[in-house]
């Protein structure tokens, strides 16, 4: 009788799991009272996904994208993920503003759902906010997990300030989508830190190093198109000594009379460099006498990372702002 009991509340305990995972899929909701708070406390982007009790598209998104382990995995973890009902009669508090549904009877949209989804409501939307809240996106309908995933990494690894996200999303599919994946004929010449400063202590060249660390999504993105592009690659063999750097490396690296080693978490190498404000992708750039010229902190489409090594190659740096530089350059 006791393991009939057993038996019975382990039952239970599964169809419970169950019926949760197709109302709210694997992913561990907030309220946006809940998800405004924790963000500011330990920032992270906010995700909310407005939905309605009788949305079709709703439920399968639930039941799929958001039962999908991975995607479900990377949202718990690095977002504040909100499911928020367009039709709900709950008062809400955001950015200091209380929102309500002001409708009597019937099907009515929630003030909060206005703010974010108006002129063109509808259902399912997914609002992408950066953990400061100053840059949102609106993606209207159904998300695939293979469509939701660029967009992910896009706001996860703050690149709305470096990249447009259509032109993100192509570059991510053609590294991760096995289908869309380019295979390529010419390749960056790539080398070792030391290797590259006792190479140039020789024969004086320019440094390029692209740093980065093993969770960084859009760094393979960068890695497996960027520096693809033949005229990126080619500019990089003639022109500079190419280093991939993993941030996490535990190599020892002398430069400059240093011994640069890695303490934990990152390299003494990239802390330098980048000021102890890690953010990856990031690419260094050396003189001829192995001193560091500066870092350039964020993710690089080959049509911007190849005026930006036009810049530091022609010591151009040393005459102009790289704004005016890129103005002219866009010009020409």
């Amino acid at each position: 009788m006791k393991n009939l009991s057993l038996i019975i509340f382990f039952i239970c305990i599964t169809f419970q799991a169950i019926a949760q995972s197709q109302t709210h899929g694997l992913v561990n909701w907030y309220t946006i009272e809940e998800a405004e708070r924790l963000s500011k406390e330990n920032p992270k982007p906010i995700l909310i996904d407005f939905y309605t009790d009788w949305c079709g598209w709703c439920k399968k998104m639930m039941l799929t994208t958001y039962s999908d382990q991975q995607i479900a995995t990377y949202i718990n973890q690095n977002f504040y993920p909100v499911a928020f009902d367009a039709e709900s009669r709950d008062t809400v508090k955001f950015q200091n503003n209380k929102y309500f549904n002001t409708g009597i009877g019937g099907r009515n949209t929630h003030q909060f759902a206005v703010k974010f989804l108006a002129p063109n409501i509808s259902y399912p939307s997914t609002i992408f906010m950066s953990s400061d809240s100053q840059n949102s996106m609106l993606v209207p309908g159904y998300l695939e997990s293979k469509t939701l995933a660029p967009i992910l990494v896009y706001y996860k690894e703050k690149l709305h300030s470096d990249a447009n996200i259509n032109e993100f999303m192509a570059y991510f599919d053609s590294t991760f989508v096995p289908e869309k994946i380019v295979k390529v004929s010419q390749k960056v010449n790539w080398i070792g830190m030391q290797e590259a400063l006792q190479n140039n202590a020789k024969n004086p060249k320019k440094i390029m190093v692209h740093l980065s660390s093993p969770d960084c999504i859009s760094c393979k993105v960068m890695e497996n198109t960027t520096y693809t592009n033949p005229e990126v690659s080619k500019y990089l063999s003639e022109n500079y000594y190419s280093v991939l750097f993993d941030a996490t490396s535990r190599d020892t690296i002398d430069i400059l009379n240093q011994k640069l080693v890695n303490n934990g978490p990152y390299h003494q190498l990239a802390m330098a460099a980048l000021k102890n404000q890690i953010k990856f992708p990031a690419v260094l750039i050396f003189n001829e006498k192995n001193e560091l010229i500066t870092p350039v902190p964020q993710y690089m489409t080959p049509a911007f990372i190849k005026p930006v090594l036009i810049y530091f190659k022609k010591d151009l740096y040393t005459q102009k702002q790289f704004p005016d530089f890129y103005k002219e350059y866009l010009g020409k």
